[in-house]
């Protein structure tokens, strides 16, 4: 396993950039008419990432 002790500020940027990725996709999917697809997907993601309580922080802090 990595040594994640140095990883501090630059991952928190990574987590926020994936969220507003995320963002983006939901938006994507709305216009579509896919809004389900995407929340399974998430609903999915966060069931994988469930353990890692940044990603989720992440998450929450965006209105999912």
């Amino acid at each position: 396993m990595p040594d994640r002790t140095n990883c501090g500020p630059w991952l928190g940027a990574v987590h926020e950039r994936t969220a507003s990725l995320l963002l983006d996709v939901r938006s994507c999917h709305r216009v579509l008419g896919a809004a389900d697809a995407f929340t399974r997907y998430l609903t999915d993601l966060r069931a994988e990432l469930k353990r890692r309580r940044k990603p989720m922080t992440v998450l929450d802090g965006h209105g999912r």
